[in-house]
Parts: structure tokens; C-alpha cells; sequence
């Protein structure tokens, strides 16, 4: 009976048709496989059609005990899911089934540009929520610690992330990090761990001998808040590099923008009798109304270095104004010119202070007239001068002079006060050029005097694209044709100029049967309406392993806006004397230098002989002879 059933599985008496069921059909069955069902299609209709196991042994073996494959037979990957093998076309299709059909994750229906799925945990009611714990305290309750935060328990949370571990120092967490391999790469990362003997989190990315890699972290919200317990405030004790936040300062009508540290209401004025006034609204400064302010006031010397000064100089004091009101003013007697005094608001919120932009007084005036000058374009202007009016002694001096063509100036004033300015300007032979002189009173504001200086060159310059490239191989020779055009910009109308394009060839041999190529090309200049301006052709032999190369100097006369752009065309052959067998040959064509040279209209100068992006190289493929 056993004989019976030496073709099973199958369903009971399925083999048993004759004596001893040798002659019945054999059972359906179930494999598995480690081959792709889904890229190694072809691998696994044949090994169903030579009647193989799915394994990826090689050589592939028999189904054990001479079994071959049936219509029905199963077979599974190692995600688990089911095809079904279809013995008749050696094929098999995907049952939309697998050995798990529950899991953990179900899929979400969002699909990313990068065809990323996303999926969420799959449980009906209540979801699964799967911590990270990382410990090797085996199970344990981690989320009573602690027993509530926010007021929430952590068993409550969407996620708990848990560590007992300690390496060294600290308690690892979680590294985010985008490196690959190079040193460089250590700054991509960034990790959370937490320091016990400081209980203290850290945020950041330290090496192992204590050094800051040089990460940033940027918060991208609208408000970050900081919380702190009420005693909790910087003292002498707080470590270095503790943050203060408004918290502790409680005055944020000092920041930006809330503080004005210049309205048009604090001013000072100076009067025509030695005296003046200081005006002040603390509103303007800030809208909040619980704030204090303190005026000072101070001559405004020249800056300390060396001189001999009285100890009991005023020069040296300032006059302070404690505690004034929210509104008004003050007057100051006894001012000399040309002294320039200065004067500030330090403004008090909580112990807080900010203070105002210093502004000034004098009675020291300056006027320059004119405050343009612009020269001629022809030679050079002697005796080009400004009036100078001033009640105080004043000085000037040239901060902007482009290749010093504003020179030999003269100074000449009455007792150091009303005068003028006089000075040469040179030949400007390149392009136009402006110049500053500044004129500074001895306390006062300084006035810049602008000179313009036309230049006699008009600057253009060369730029290029590669407009066309082409390459074909023929069973006995390679073509290939390269087209540049080139510009020549800002070229003013009625210009003309010459041109020549520097061209380099060079091809090599590389067959290693000593077999000849023959080498033609033709190199041609064309203008916008494609007439051919310049024509040249060459050819040579080529033995193998060698290294030809032809240079040469295209020049064109007579190229004006009209005609341009030029179009430089390199055509090149390389064909084989013989047919003994294959052979690889390749070629090179550089445009390496475009150089103009004035000839009529306007002077032009070309800023760069050869512009960035007309550069064209081009390396025909190596040639395949059959």
C-alpha cells in the first residue's frame, strides 16, 4: 500500500490509480525560494522548466526523488509572499498572499518622489506602539520614570525612547547623521545623550577627546520659550556661557525692535550766542511707560593719546543729567567753537540699560562748493578747484584716487578758515573713473567732494558657447564636427577690428597592428550670415602609437557688429589605409586662444582675449574598424 503513495502529497488516493500508483498524477506541493521573484524572472522559469529546486546553488539540482513541477505547485520568497507556478508555460504569478498576513504595519497610501512608502502600525483598536529600549536589564518597566511629566504619564506617550547603557561618561540615545566614510563627514551628525553625574542631557556632536565638531543647530519656530523656576536667575556661581532670556531681564522694551535707539525728537541745537539745547522724549525711545533715563553730555575730543591735561579739566568730565523726566529739555551755556559736544541717553528698565546713538552739537560749519566736478576727456585740467567755506580750521585728503590721476593739490585759506582747493587730473587712458576727496572740518561733519574722470577706451570682451557638436562612425572612418560661436560684447557700432583664432589638432594612433590612418580635416571661420570668411585643410599619415598634431593661427580682417557672431567650424576624418583587422584611433580639437585688434571707430578694449565659456574642446570617440 505504501507503494501506493510514493507520488503524494497530494489528496488521499490521488496516486493510486493502477497496482501501485505509479502511473497516477502527483500531488501539488510548496517551495521556497532566496531568488527575487520579481528581478530574477528569467532564473526562475528556468529552473521550472528543467524541473530544478528555486535555490540559488550553483549548479542548480533536481527535485529530490524525480519530482517535477505541476500546475498549482506553490512557492514563497523570503518576504513571505506566494506565487503560484504555472507547469505548463514555465511561469508563475503573484497569489497577492503571504505567510504573514497581519504584521505590524499596514500601508498609509503616500508614496514619496523617491517612490518611499509609508506605513503605519496596523493594530485596529488600540494601535501598537513599538519604544526604543536599548539595556540589558532584559524586561523591565520602563515607563514610571518618571511618574508623570507635563503632567502626562510616560505610558501615555506616542513614544518612549529608553537607555541604561553607560559608555564612559554618558548614557547614549539617539545620532542622526548623514556621513558616509571621510574624516570630513564627522561634522554630519548630530546625537543625544545624557550625562548622569551632571544630570544633564547633551545635544551636540563632541569627539572623543572633548573637542566641538562644528555642528550647527538651528530652531525654525516662530517662539522659543524657556520656563524657569523663579530662583532660578544668573549669579557669580552660574557656570560660563549660561543663556540669559527675558525671562531674568523682564525688559524687553530695550530689544530690537521695540527700542528706538534714535527718534527724530532727541536733538540738539546749537544757538548763535555760545549756548544750545538738547531736546528728549522717553516714549520715543520705547512705548513702555516704566522706564527711567539719564542724559549725558561731554566735549568730544580728539581721541587720548600722550596729551597734558589738567586734572581737574572739564574737558575730561561729562555733565550728567540723573532721573529726568519722561519729557523735556536742557540748556547748556559757555560753548566754544569749533568744540563738538556730544550727548547720549542711557535708558533703565528693571536694571537694564540701553543706551541711545550719540549724537552731536557744534557751531563749526563747512561748505564745498561745487560737490561734483567732471572732467573733460582730453588731456588734463590744471587749476580745477573748489571754494571751501568754513568757520573753523578744516584739512582734506584724497580717499578714493584710481590710479593716482588726481594729483599736485593745492590748499590756500585765510587764517585756516574760507579757501579753496586746487588740483591736476591726468590722462585717463582706460576706462571712466571716479574720485572722492573728503574735506574735514576741525568739529564737524565732513563733506565728500566727487570727481569724474571719463575714460578714451570702451571696454568689451569675449565670450563664447559651443553651438554644435557632432560625431559619426563609418565602418572605415570617424567624422566629427565642432562649431563655437563667438561674441565679441559690447562692441560699439561702427567699430571694426581683426581677429585670429588659435587652433590646436592633435590625434593618436592607438591600434597595435602598425596599420596607417589617414588624417583629413578642415577648419573653417564663418560670420552670422554664414559666409566663410577663412578656409584651411590639412592631412597626414599616422603610424601606429603615435601622436600627431597640427597648430595654427587663423586671422580675420574686418569684423564689425554687423558681422558677428563668427562661427568657428573644426571638421575632422580619420580613416584606415588597410583592413587587417580592428584598430582604435582618437582625435582632439582646442580653440585655444580668440584675440582681437583695434582697427577703426571708437577705442575698444578688449578686457580678456579669450572670455570664460568660449573654450572648445572636443575629444572624438574612439574609432572601431571591423
Amino acid at each position: 500500500m505504501n507503494e501506493k503513495f510514493k507520488y503524494a502529497p497530494g489528496r488521499p488516493g490521488f496516486g493510486t490509480k493502477g497496482n501501485d500508483g505509479s502511473v497516477g498524477s502527483q500531488g501539488l506541493a510548496m517551495y521556497f525560494t532566496d531568488f527575487d521573484p520579481v528581478s530574477d524572472t528569467t532564473l526562475i522559469n528556468s529552473r521550472i522548466a528543467n524541473d530544478f529546486a528555486l535555490w540559488s546553488a550553483n549548479p542548480p539540482v533536481s527535485l529530490p526523488g524525480g519530482r517535477v513541477y505541476v500546475t498549482g505547485d506553490l512557492f514563497f520568497d523570503s518576504e513571505g509572499k506566494a506565487y503560484e507556478i504555472n507547469a505548463e508555460t514555465d511561469t508563475y504569478e503573484y497569489k497577492f498572499a503571504s505567510l504573514n498576513m497581519g504584521g505590524f504595519f499596514v500601508p498609509l497610501g503616500i508614496t514619496s518622489d523617491q517612490n518611499y512608502a509609508r506605513y503605519f502600525n496596523s493594530n485596529t483598536s488600540p494601535k501598537y506602539i513599538i519604544d526604543n529600549v536599548y539595556t540589558m536589564s532584559g524586561g523591565i518597566n520602563y515607563s514610571q520614570v518618571p511618574s508623570n511629566i507635563y503632567g502626562i504619564e510616560p505610558k501615555n506617550f506616542a513614544r518612549i525612547e529608553y537607555s541604561n547603557i553607560q559608555f564612559g561618561n554618558y548614557i547614549p540615545f539617539t545620532v542622526y547623521t548623514s556621513g558616509q566614510t571621510a574624516i570630513s563627514d564627522d561634522e554630519k551628525a548630530l546625537a543625544i545623550v545624557n550625562d548622569p553625574s551632571n544630570n544633564a542631557f547633551r545635544i551636540g556632536n563632541l569627539d572623543s577627546g572633548g573637542g566641538l565638531r562644528n555642528v550647527n543647530l538651528i530652531f525654525d519656530v516662530s517662539s522659543l520659550v524657556q520656563t524657569k523656576n523663579g530662583n532660578n536667575t544668573v549669579t557669580p556661581s552660574s557656570p560660563v556661557g549660561t543663556v540669559l532670556t527675558n525671562y531674568e531681564i523682564a525688559a524687553n522694551c530695550l530689544f530690537d525692535d521695540n527700542f528706538n535707539p534714535s527718534p527724530s525728537s532727541f536733538v540738539g541745537v546749537y544757538g548763535s550766542s555760545g549756548d544750545g539745547s538738547i531736546r528728549w522724549n522717553l516714549r520715543d525711545f520705547t512705548d513702555d511707560p516704566d522706564v527711567t533715563g539719564t542724559l549725558y553730555v561731554y566735549t568730544n575730543a580728539n581721541p587720548y593719546n600722550g596729551q597734558l591735561i589738567r586734572f581737574d579739566s572739564s574737558l575730561m568730565r561729562p555733565l550728567i543729567f540723573n532721573n529726568i523726566d519722561a519729557s523735556g529739555s536742557v540748556r547748556l551755556a559757555g560753548l566754544t567753537i569749533p568744540n563738538v559736544y556730544s550727548y547720549y541717553i542711557s535708558i533703565n528698565k528693571n536694571g537694564w540699560t540701553r543706551n541711545s546713538d550719540i549724537q552731536s552739537i557744534t557751531g563749526a560749519s563747512l561748505t564745498v562748493s561745487p560737490t561734483t566736478y567732471a572732467s573733460s576727456s582730453t588731456g588734463y585740467e590744471a587749476s580745477v578747484g573748489f571754494d571751501v567755506d568754513s568757520n573753523v580750521i578744516w584739512s582734506y585728503s584724497m580717499i578714493q584716487n584710481p590710479s593716482n590721476l588726481i594729483y599736485n593739490i593745492r590748499s590756500a585759506s585765510t587764517g585756516g578758515l574760507d579757501g579753496s582747493i586746487w588740483f591736476d587730473v591726468s590722462v585717463n587712458d582706460g576706462i571712466d573713473k571716479t574720485f572722492i576727496m573728503r574735506i574735514t572740518p576741525y568739529g564737524g561733519t565732513y563733506r565728500d567732494v566727487s570727481i569724474y574722470k571719463p575714460g578714451s577706451l570702451i571696454t568689451a570682451w569675449v565670450d563664447g558657447s559651443i553651438s554644435n557638436q557632432s560625431s559619426y562612425t563609418y565602418s572605415q572612418e570617424s567624422f566629427e564636427q565642432q562649431d563655437v560661436s563667438l561674441y565679441i560684447n559690447n562692441l560699439p557700432s561702427g567699430t571694426v577690428v581683426d581677429a585670429s583664432v588659435d587652433i590646436l589638432f592633435v590625434s593618436q594612433n592607438t591600434n597595435s597592428l602598425n596599420t596607417a590612418l589617414r588624417v583629413d580635416s578642415l577648419a573653417e571661420i564663418r560670420n552670422k550670415n554664414g559666409s566663410v570668411l577663412y578656409s584651411k585643410s590639412w592631412n597626414y599619415y599616422q603610424t601606429e602609437g603615435l601622436y600627431d598634431s597640427s597648430s595654427f593661427t587663423i586671422g580675420i580682417t574686418n569684423i564689425s557688429t554687423e558681422s558677428l557672431p563668427l562661427k568657428v567650424s573644426v571638421i575632422s576624418w580619420i580613416q584606415y589605409e588597410s583592413d587587417p583587422g580592428a584598430y582604435y584611433a582618437s582625435s582632439t580639437t582646442e580653440i585655444s586662444g580668440f584675440n582681437f585688434k583695434y582697427k577703426s571707430g571708437p577705442n575698444v578694449y578688449i578686457q580678456n582675449n579669450f572670455g570664460e565659456g568660449a573654450y572648445a574642446y572636443s575629444t572624438l570617440p574612439p574609432l572601431l574598424k571591423n
